[in-house]
């Protein structure tokens, strides 16, 4: 699938088997939480962190932005889709993230922090 423009992209997310991006916060958090593979092509800051991250942890695959074969970017994309044991992984960490309730954890949190916070 291919997008122009903005697009809420947690509903497209469900819909691929892999995405190729440039390793931004959101998507790389929104890569595992629908347990999906990515390629991150890093940009900048975060891209870079994200980038190594998931190479490390094997939920996708780092690739140099500018510096990159036709063959390269075709052997990561059919591993993204055949690799057993990073779908496996991938399946763990969306099952992991999914279990937790966002919105009421991070409540939580700032409460916490807010009653810490001397007036």
């Amino acid at each position: 699938m291919r997008i122009a423009g903005w697009y809420p992209q947690p509903t497209v997310m469900p819909e691929v088997d892999a995405v190729i991006h440039h390793g931004g916060n959101n998507t790389f958090t929104e890569c595992l939480y629908f347990g999906k593979p990515a390629t991150i092509m890093p940009y900048v800051w975060d891209g870079h962190d994200n980038a190594t991250r998931v190479h490390e942890t094997g939920h996708g695959f780092k690739l140099d932005r500018y510096e990159w074969t036709n063959e390269e970017l075709s052997d990561l994309v059919h591993r993204c889709l055949t690799d057993e044991a990073m779908k496996a992984k991938l399946a763990e960490t969306s099952r992991h993230m999914r279990s937790h309730h966002g919105p009421t954890k991070a409540a939580k949190l700032l409460d916490g922090l807010a009653s810490r916070v001397s007036p």
